[in-house]
């Protein structure tokens, strides 16, 4: 039984002749045949051309890639490079040109150069060539950045990142609105003249610049809804006098708030008693 000896038969190995490996078969002689495969597949390694196995010196350790069902179809132990993804179920010479089969670097920028080149922006910007930043072995297309440093929601969704990356760069660029929205601070109406904190965030949200939403701690209702200018008329926001539009002769004011402790002429306290700016 050839189970017991060093050589189990196996696959295409059971249906084959004796004499195919034993040489001496005819004479009665079994003993001392080879085991190792390429003494048996002279012919196969020989004729083996895509790829092209004695151009790239595989003469033996046939196991590597054959099994004992047959010998073609052969599965290449890959796995320092997993051929899944897009990678999978590529002819061999699409990735090692020229039919050679070792020393191809693993990045995926000596594959990828052509993709990286013809992509949008990537040369002129200056985009990184690992790859893996923004790529998948499942498919160059679609890319997805890991932006989760600033999340680019609402009005920062934007087809093209050269609308905020203007430099060139990708680095260092600040996370500050003002930094990206400083035309459209100063172009916004008392922006300037009255001097509005460049935190943006205080009335602007990332969905998008206009509507602005100022939180006040006096409701702009009715005829309350005005200019900034109208109540802080002296530049500084933080200031403002109600008597600037709600004057009244000084003694008779004076006479109708006397009980009122603090009171001045000049007060912008009338809105702790006046909180809707009426009566």
């Amino acid at each position: 039984e050839h189970a017991r000896t060093r050589f189990p038969l196996m696959g295409s190995h059971v249906v084959a002749s004796c004499e195919s490996c034993h040489e001496g078969a005819a004479a009665g002689q079994f003993r001392g045949a080879p085991i190792q495969c390429d003494i048996c597949h002279r012919a196969d390694l020989a004729s083996a051309s895509e790829p092209n196995h004695l151009a790239n010196g595989w003469t033996v350790d046939c196991q590597r890639c054959h099994t004992p069902v047959a010998w073609k179809g052969g599965f290449v132990q890959h796995d320092f490079f997993p051929l899944v993804g897009g990678h999978g179920g590529l002819d061999c010479v699409q990735c090692h040109a020229g039919g050679v089969f070792t020393g191809l670097s693993p990045d995926c920028y000596g594959c990828h150069q052509a993709d990286y080149q013809g992509a949008p922006e990537h040369v002129a910007q200056g985009y990184s060539t690992d790859c893996r930043s923004c790529h998948t072995v499942s498919g160059w297309v679609p890319a997805v950045i890991d932006h989760s440093f600033f999340p680019l929601t609402g009005g920062h969704a934007l087809p093209s990142c050269s609308a905020c990356h203007t430099g060139g760069g990708f680095d260092g660029l600040s996370p500050a609105c003002y930094s990206c929205h400083s035309s459209d601070f100063q172009s916004a109406p008392d922006h300037v003249s009255q001097g509005f904190s460049q935190d943006c965030t205080a009335c602007h949200t990332t969905v998008a610049w206009i509507p602005a939403n100022f939180r006040h701690t006096f409701p702009l209702v009715g005829n309350h809804d005005l200019s900034c200018v109208s109540c802080h008329t002296s530049g500084n926001t933080q200031v403002f006098s109600c008597l600037e539009c709600h004057e009244h002769r000084q003694s008779e004011t004076d006479s109708e708030h006397r009980e009122v402790n603090g009171y001045s002429y000049n007060s912008q306290a009338c809105y702790n008693c006046h909180p809707n700016g009426r009566d």
